[in-house]
């Protein structure tokens, strides 16, 4: 067995560092994780995710009438019934991404170059890990009136950290 004085030891005395990169922010293959997305290709599939459902939902919202007197309807537009579209939105989203997500990867993600991985193997999670603690919780917050908007707006800022890790990303 060779000794490699510059491999990561978990044992090693405390540095005089104040910070020390966690496990999965040491990128390269010599640590076997893969460099972190930027903030600019995390937001750009996003974008891209939004878009596709988009494409699906509003025409189903304006079909159903939803956009009629606009804006006075929609800004009074009754709890239910904002429930009802985000669960209709979800099941968009889902139907649209469920095959990519066994990659790691949504239809955003795969165009721009990024994969979602776990933080502590470095392997992509499987569906059920990413649908119902990645992406459902941040989904049902978001539909409290008041707070919702809020929640999700800390969980998009929360990219500005130094491990570009979102709440959805610290949840999963």
């Amino acid at each position: 067995m060779n000794y490699d004085p510059n491999a990561f030891n978990p044992y090693q005395a405390p540095t005089d560092q104040p910070y020390q990169q966690p496990m999965y922010m040491q990128q390269g293959p010599q640590f076997g994780y893969p460099p972190l997305a930027s903030r600019g290709a995390r937001f750009g599939g996003a974008m891209i995710d939004s878009i596709a459902s988009m494409v699906i939902a509003l025409p189903l919202q304006y079909s159903m009438g939803v956009f009629d007197g606009f804006p006075e309807r929609t800004a009074n537009m009754p709890f239910g019934e904002q429930a009802m579209w985000g669960v209709i939105g979800f099941g968009i989203w889902f139907a649209i991404q469920v095959y990519f997500l066994r990659s790691g990867q949504t239809i955003g993600k795969k165009l721009v170059g990024t994969r979602m991985v776990d933080a502590d193997s470095g392997q992509v999670p499987p569906v059920a890990k990413l649908v119902f603690l990645r992406y459902l919780p941040v989904s049902v917050v978001s539909l409290i009136p008041g707070v919702g908007g809020i929640a999700a707006l800390a969980d998009a800022l929360f990219i500005f950290r130094q491990d570009h890790r979102c709440i959805h990303d610290l949840i999963a």
